[in-house]
């Protein structure tokens, strides 16, 4: 397994988590977020505690909340 973490720091309004070659999990540990992609037909709402499952190979849009930033743990099968 290999994890990484993605903060967006106060201020921001707008992300992206990158696609990979495997499936992963993104666990939100701090902020909200709208999350879109491709394959969901309305946006997702994440907060503190949200875990997400992203299917390898897509990206996912994040709308952060600007006041609060964001933290999340991505947690991954390959590099």
């Amino acid at each position: 397994m290999f994890s990484s973490i993605l903060q967006v720091e106060t201020g921001k309004s707008e992300a992206e988590i990158p696609a990979m070659d495997s499936a992963s999990i993104v666990i939100c540990i701090q902020g909200s977020a709208s999350v879109s992609n491709q394959s969901l037909t309305q946006d997702v709402q994440m907060h503190r505690g949200t875990i997400l499952f992203i299917a390898a190979n897509e990206n996912v849009s994040l709308k952060i909340e600007p006041a609060n930033g964001l933290l999340v743990y991505r947690s991954h099968a390959g590099c």
